[in-house]
């Protein structure tokens, strides 16, 4: 019995985090962890801790999120376990891209990737790795952008595109809705940020489209907040009204 613990537990962080319910999945995230410490099952102990740490990033509780991150890294290394490893080096280059670590981001993402791009690995893992690299390519973008330097703003919103791009049509190979309509949204996102309002509102309209009818809610909020900026600069105050009460 005492070996199914840690799991049971693990289980049930999973299930409440995905009901949204964060400070339960803690709760048990800590009591699998602490099941398993006392058996030494170190899968389920890597398993609790990148729990906490995915539950820790929801509450935007950066510093103990890569706390429990760095703990199940360390494991996994242990374990020889890369799959696991990569997963969880997604997540740290998730917050500290966060922190605007964008260098340091981009070399978490980039060994993943490299681990996703070994045999046996799953199929979404590349099609992941090539979204986070536009992810941060978008971010030096920003950064660029703020520091009234267009030119080379430009340079890395492109490189976000072509890198959202691939992973787009990665996931439409494996048949991946969810990703597809996220990465659809992220391509209106960086058109609006490269002035392109048309190709934007088309993006964000079809991702938008594709995220309601898969029950993807996680880029909703994006998607309305930009259509309601395209359509305030267009003058079209009712819409951008609409968009906006959706996005609040």
């Amino acid at each position: 019995f005492k070996t199914l613990v840690g799991s049971c537990c693990n289980d049930l962080a999973l299930a409440y985090s995905r009901m949204g319910n964060y400070s339960k999945g803690v709760e048990y995230a800590y009591k699998g962890l602490k099941a398993s410490e006392a058996i030494n099952d170190k899968k389920e102990m890597a398993q609790s801790l990148h729990l906490m740490g995915y539950l820790f990033y929801e509450f935007k509780n950066y510093e103990n999120a890569f706390k429990n991150f760095t703990a199940a890294s360390v494991i996994y290394n242990e374990m020889s376990d890369k799959l696991g490893f990569a997963r969880n080096n997604n997540m740290l280059g998730e917050i500290l891209l966060e922190q605007g670590n964008i260098s340091e981001a981009y070399e978490k993402f980039d060994q993943s990737l490299k681990i996703y791009s070994e045999p046996g690995a799953p199929a979404w893992g590349i099609p992941w790795g090539y979204s986070n690299l536009g992810s941060v390519y978008e971010a030096a973008g920003d950064s660029l952008n703020a520091a009234s330097d267009k030119i080379n703003s430009i340079k890395r919103y492109n490189d976000a595109l072509e890198h959202y791009q691939i992973s787009l049509q990665k996931f439409d190979a494996i048949n991946d809705p969810a990703g597809v309509a996220e990465q659809t949204i992220f391509m209106g996102k960086t058109y609006f940020k490269l002035s392109q309002f048309a190709a934007a509102k088309k993006y964000l309209l079809e991702g938008l489209d594709m995220a309601i009818k898969v029950g993807e809610k996680k880029n909703l909020a994006t998607s309305y907040l930009y259509l309601s900026m395209i359509d305030s600069a267009a003058g079209n105050t009712a819409s951008a009204y609409k968009y906006y009460k959706s996005y609040v």
